[in-house]
């Protein structure tokens, strides 16, 4: 792993929030990570990213609640991303 990118998203309205995280998480160049704070669970985060981009991101849960959810996505070293 080459970086890692930290985001707070609690207490965001919800568009910023998601380009803001999205904008994050496509910017990772291969081998680097983002470290996620949230205040409700992400769960359907990580089941899109798996349909959409198999193989290309892993998640890794830190905490799941019932306050915060934090969460690490990696971007893969070997798949080229598409967005």
């Amino acid at each position: 792993m080459t970086g890692l990118t930290s985001i707070d998203l609690r207490g965001m309205p919800m568009d910023p929030r998601h380009e803001l995280l999205f904008r994050t998480l496509f910017g990772l160049q291969p081998g680097e990570a983002m470290a996620v704070v949230n205040d409700h669970d992400p769960s359907g985060l990580s089941v899109r990213l798996a349909a959409e981009y198999p193989g290309r991101f892993t998640w890794t849960w830190l905490e799941q609640g019932p306050v915060d959810w934090r969460f690490r996505i990696d971007r893969s070293a070997e798949a080229a991303l598409t967005a």
